[in-house]
């Protein structure tokens, strides 16, 4: 558990808990930094500084070497910013109520792993970044990816974004 706002830029999930407390706020990856211009009382006046430095450029990836695998819990109210967020078979990914998570790329159930969700959920990517270039798809989609062990529960969610484009390899697929 941490109390405030944390930041980190990769974080490797093995066994044990991660917890935001409620109403507080982890950010994976650089953030922008903002710069006041001006302050008059009523309006306040922002510029970016560091213009190569993106908000979510960290992943969290639950490893499989973990026993128990690990659990990362949102608190109520908490926000999540990451690029990606790889679940492994037992790892768990919980939100509370009022939770905002952000993700650029992908939720990924690629290996298993259980995400119950409350709150909102953005799923974002595929546009340009932030020098105007044009981002690759199989890295900066707004994705959901299953495989046959993979449970996600949106039941909770108040609201679920994606916004980008998303991609289905049938090579792989069998019944």
């Amino acid at each position: 558990n941490f109390k405030g706002s944390g930041y980190a830029g990769n974080v490797v999930m093995g066994s044990g808990t991660l917890t935001v407390q409620d109403n507080q706020s982890l950010i994976i990856g650089q953030t922008r930094e903002l710069d006041v211009v001006s302050d008059d009382g009523e309006t306040i006046t922002y510029k970016k500084r560091g213009d190569k430095v993106k908000r979510t450029s960290g992943d969290i990836v639950f490893s499989t070497a973990g026993d128990p695998a690990g659990h990362l819990e949102i608190g109520k109210g908490a926000t999540l910013w990451a690029n990606n967020i790889s679940m492994s078979n037992g790892s768990e990914l919980s939100s509370g109520e009022n939770s905002h998570i952000y993700v650029r790329n992908d939720l990924n159930f690629a290996t298993g792993g259980t995400a119950t969700l409350k709150g909102t959920y953005y799923g974002f990517g595929y546009g340009k970044d932030i020098d105007g270039n044009i981002t690759n798809s199989a890295s900066d989609s707004s994705s959901i990816i299953f495989n046959r062990s993979g449970k996600l529960d949106i039941s909770g969610l108040n609201s679920l974004t994606l916004a980008g484009k998303s991609f289905i390899t049938e090579a792989s697929m069998s019944s």
